[in-house]
């Protein structure tokens, strides 16, 4: 899990993604390694970053132990549990 960090720097991203958390994705062999898919709290695939990107900007919070880049037989990311609601991302 990674936080979209409020270092001072700014942030090309809306203000309302600072302090939201991701989770990474697998990696789509269409796309490489070169493309880090970040997965939101409901499990969605929402956006895509850099190694470059997610260093500079992103805080780990925890690294999983996870050894598939792919996900090759692994099942689908679920959303995080419902205690981690104030984490959705909210809909206008």
């Amino acid at each position: 899990m990674f936080r979209l960090g409020n270092s001072g720097r700014k942030i090309p991203a809306r203000k309302t993604d600072i302090e939201r958390i991701f989770r990474i994705g697998y990696y789509s062999k269409q796309d490489g390694l070169g493309c880090i898919w970040l997965v939101n709290s409901l499990g969605e695939y929402e956006q895509s970053v850099d190694r470059d990107y997610l260093l500079k900007y992103f805080e780990p919070i925890r690294i999983s132990g996870e050894k598939s880049l792919y996900g090759a037989g692994r099942p689908k990311l679920r959303p995080l549990r419902a205690g981690k609601a104030s984490q959705r991302r909210k809909k206008h």
